[in-house]
């Protein structure tokens, strides 16, 4: 704590072969700039987020490690973000994901989406790709529409994505299955 606001000079987490970093500040204004990062997080440690108390049992979610940076600044108002996400094996229940890529740049209310996923890093073709852009509010607070009435550019290609992974991130459908070609 200073005249400045709030700052963390390095903050370490471990567990296991896990690890989470943190640097930045939070300034008295309410302007902040962080930077974290996370290590071999286990997948499976999702299930406490999972509303699906089937899904939430061991061996029935998501498995692998996932390796992730994040730089979070701007306002409350106004934040800005960068995000990468990459992992070299995924499974979901007994379905094998593969390897993905994940990139989310976030500015003056648009997202901007890289996705990629692969069955492995040497697969000439990715199963699943999206790209493009979302208008989203991502502000902290005084938000009236998170999602507003804006044109999105959203490309979705498929080639056999399982779409049994997207079951527990869709609340309003259960048990979805089957191949994603487009």
């Amino acid at each position: 704590l200073n005249y400045d606001g709030t700052r963390v000079l390095h903050a370490d987490m471990k567990r296991n072969n896990e690890a989470f970093s943190l640097t930045g500040v939070l300034h008295h204004s309410g302007a902040f700039d962080f930077t974290g990062a996370l290590r071999g997080f286990d997948l499976e440690g999702l299930r406490a987020f999972v509303r699906n108390p089937e899904l939430a049992q061991p061996g029935e979610g998501f498995r692998g490690s996932v390796n992730a940076d994040a730089h979070l600044s701007g306002s409350t108002s106004a934040p800005i973000l960068a995000f990468t996400a990459t992992s070299d094996s995924v499974h979901f229940r007994q379905s094998r994901i593969g390897a993905f890529d994940a990139k989310i740049l976030y500015d003056s209310m648009l997202a901007k989406i890289d996705l990629k996923v692969s069955s492995d890093r040497t697969s000439p073709a990715p199963t699943l790709t999206v790209s493009g852009t979302v208008p989203v509010n991502l502000a902290f607070s005084g938000v009236s529409a998170r999602f507003p009435d804006e044109p999105q550019d959203l490309r979705v290609v498929s080639q056999g994505f399982d779409l049994s992974v997207l079951d527990p991130l869709v609340g309003e459908v259960d048990d979805l299955s089957g191949k994603l070609v487009c």
